[in-house]
């Protein structure tokens, strides 16, 4: 049975970090887990700092944390101006841990090294490393695009990951982006990687100097929906009108401009216009910020629950008749896959996995790109659709989920890779 390591900068539960990865391969190998700070899942998890323990131990983790946030400030300052208004530019140059205290607190002879999201703990040199000291098969998950960048973890319509992040727009002083950038290109090229993503993600990467000769297996993630509910039965449930077309959007934070929300709201100003007395309107908004004051139009009605635990976000999503993302720069969001999980179609720009699972006119509408006009099109589109076309599209979106799961998930995918 093979080994897997699985690394991560933390023990969030969410698809794409360590966790959910951990707990995929334990069924089909010998798999260890080690985070760099263990703080959100609530489980026993193999971490370098630990918020659960006492004395010592925990005396370190507060350490570790000021010592991080100080880090942070001092980054910042380095930005010319606020990072969710361009590029998300996290990095600090500064890593964690090396490779012999990651494999002398984890596994010493891993097979397969899988690396989720890992900025602030491992460097390209560590990864470097990690193969020479293994001889591991390395895969990179790419939870975001940070492994094709100089630090970047969002670069949006910035190119410069093709040319070597010489001069960072972002940054105050680019030599920060240049250097890691250097580094990359320095340990990275000459050692056998897997990449993983979606194809927006692995095209991105096709366009890397020192990745583009990688193999690369595309990550599309069905959700399980153990949740089944009438439209009209979960409309009752949100306290929707049943004969309302309902418009659905939402995200962790309604203020992060990486999430596009404007785009929404201004395409729902343009749609307000083309809304009839015969069909009212429900713009369902879900996530952080929801409460604040937000005025779309006189015919477009606004319910704002909040957050939702996992059945009630699967139970808005079954009361919605389409989804709306308008993220600009995104590896997801993962609300489109339960979106189409759920058969709602969805409108998104053409970004992150709506590459892989928006079809358009058949599981949703790909919207120009920063276009609040063509989301309006794409809204008014599926709002003169008659019940029966409806139900082709959520036929759609169902066949799509059930073609995707017939094929091998990617962690299967990796496993045969490396039995080869």
């Amino acid at each position: 049975m093979k080994k897997v390591l699985i690394l991560g900068y933390d023990d969030l539960p969410q698809e794409g970090h360590a966790l959910s990865v951990y707990k995929k391969f334990s069924a089909m190998a010998e798999a260890y887990i080690l985070c760099c700070v263990s703080r959100e899942s609530g489980e026993d998890i193999n971490s370098f700092y630990d918020s659960h323990e006492k004395g010592l131990a925990r005396l370190k983790y507060w350490l570790y944390l000021y010592n991080a946030k100080r880090r942070f400030i001092i980054n910042k300052k380095n930005k010319k101006f606020d990072s969710d208004q361009y590029c998300y530019f996290n990095s600090s140059g500064y890593y964690a841990k090396n490779a012999k205290q990651i494999l002398d607190k984890s596994c010493k002879d891993p097979d397969i090294i899988v690396i989720c999201w890992h900025d602030f703990l491992i460097s390209p040199i560590t990864i470097n490393r990690l193969y020479r000291l293994t001889k591991a098969q390395v895969v990179i998950l790419m939870v975001d695009p940070h492994i094709i960048t100089g630090g970047c973890h969002y670069p949006n319509e910035c190119k410069q990951y093709i040319t070597g992040c010489k001069s960072c727009p972002a940054l105050i002083n680019a030599r920060v982006a240049e250097n890691l950038f250097n580094e990359k290109v320095e340990y990275l090229s000459d050692i056998p990687l897997i990449l993983v993503g979606t194809s927006f993600d692995l095209n991105r990467a096709k366009e890397s100097p020192f990745l583009n000769n990688k193999r690369m297996v595309r990550w599309i993630g069905i959700p399980s929906i153990t949740l089944s509910m009438e439209k009209s039965i979960a409309r009752e449930k949100m306290g929707i009108g049943k004969d309302d077309f309902v418009i659905m959007a939402g995200g962790a934070s309604l203020y992060d401009k990486r999430k596009g929300f404007n785009y929404i709201y201004e395409a729902l100003k343009q749609f307000n216009g083309e809304v009839t007395y015969e069909k009212d309107v429900t713009f369902l908004l879900l996530g952080n910020g929801s409460k604040e004051t937000l005025f779309c139009g006189d015919r477009v009605k606004i319910k704002r629950p909040g957050f939702l635990d996992k059945n009630g976000l699967i139970t808005a999503f079954y009361a919605a008749d389409v989804f709306c993302s308008a993220s600009i720069d995104d590896s997801g969001p993962y609300m489109i896959n339960y979106s189409i999980a759920c058969c709602t179609p969805v409108i998104s720009f053409p970004v992150g996995i709506a590459l892989d699972l928006v079809k358009h006119k058949e599981t949703g509408y790909l919207a120009d790109y920063k276009s609040s006009k063509s989301i309006k099109d794409g809204l008014s589109f599926f709002y003169k659709l008659t019940s029966e076309e409806c139900s082709i599209y959520a036929n759609n979106c169902r066949q799509m989920c059930d073609d995707i799961l017939k094929e091998d998930p990617w962690y299967e995918y990796v496993l045969k890779m490396c039995m080869e």
